[in-house]
């Protein structure tokens, strides 16, 4: 499922391998893993397969760029970076190039990038980032303004000020294994679960047992730091 925002506009069938090949690349590259979890999951349809010869040229130096102007995250070979004809650095395999003119408006391409092997890279257009930034976007907004209209708490604000609460929410991502709270600390903050599973464990009040329970998608803990 996409969403509720439709498929990507140019998805590429892939194998399960090539998936979990460019769902690693994006979380360990330094300019995609800041996205999310979705945002990395959407980009990963949405990249298409380039093949480049031993001298071909990917980005040019001094070009304005546009919707069409490419990210290239490296599958296998070797590009060369240079700024004014001089060599500055050289990028492979998981590592991308051209994410400026993802991010800028007006900023032209600040080097040259040219193959020095065969290159295989797998490229997403500035208006196919674009798209997916702001469908994200929507996605998330949409979601969770309904969800916080399970919390007792902010069941009677307006959709407008359930949107302003969503909108100040800080994503965060823990790892398996990672204690968020711990019972008994003061409650700081306001929880809720955007993807994924957490376990709760607590203790009965009469019986001394403990109890487990498992949170997912929209369920919350901590309201009370709102107060």
């Amino acid at each position: 499922s996409f969403g509720w925002f439709g498929p990507p506009v140019c998805a590429h069938e892939k194998t399960a391998e090539e998936v979990a090949m460019l769902t690693a690349f994006l979380a360990q590259n330094a300019f995609t893993r800041a996205l999310s979890r979705r945002e990395r999951a959407e980009a990963v349809l949405r990249l298409q397969p380039r093949t480049y010869r031993a001298g071909e040229v990917l980005i040019t130096e001094g070009e304005a760029p546009g919707e069409l102007s490419l990210f290239h995250l490296i599958e296998t070979g070797t590009v060369a970076i240079s700024i004014d004809g001089v060599l500055v650095n050289r990028a492979s395999r998981g590592m991308s190039v051209g994410e400026l003119a993802m991010l800028y408006d007006g900023v032209r391409r600040c080097a040259t990038v040219v193959a020095e092997s065969e290159v295989r890279s797998w490229v997403l257009t500035r208006l196919e980032f674009q798209r997916l930034l702001r469908a994200s976007s929507a996605q998330y907004e949409l979601e969770v303004s309904r969800w916080l209209h399970n919390v007792p708490l902010l069941v009677a604000l307006s959709s407008y000020d359930k949107l302003v609460v969503t909108r100040t929410l800080a994503q965060t991502e823990c790892p398996p294994g990672t204690v968020v709270v711990r019972r008994g600390e003061p409650a700081l903050a306001f929880f809720i679960v955007l993807e994924g599973e957490l376990r709760s464990v607590g203790v009965d009040g009469y019986t001394g047992e403990q109890t487990v329970a498992t949170l997912t998608a929209g369920d919350f803990w901590g309201e009370s730091a709102l107060i």
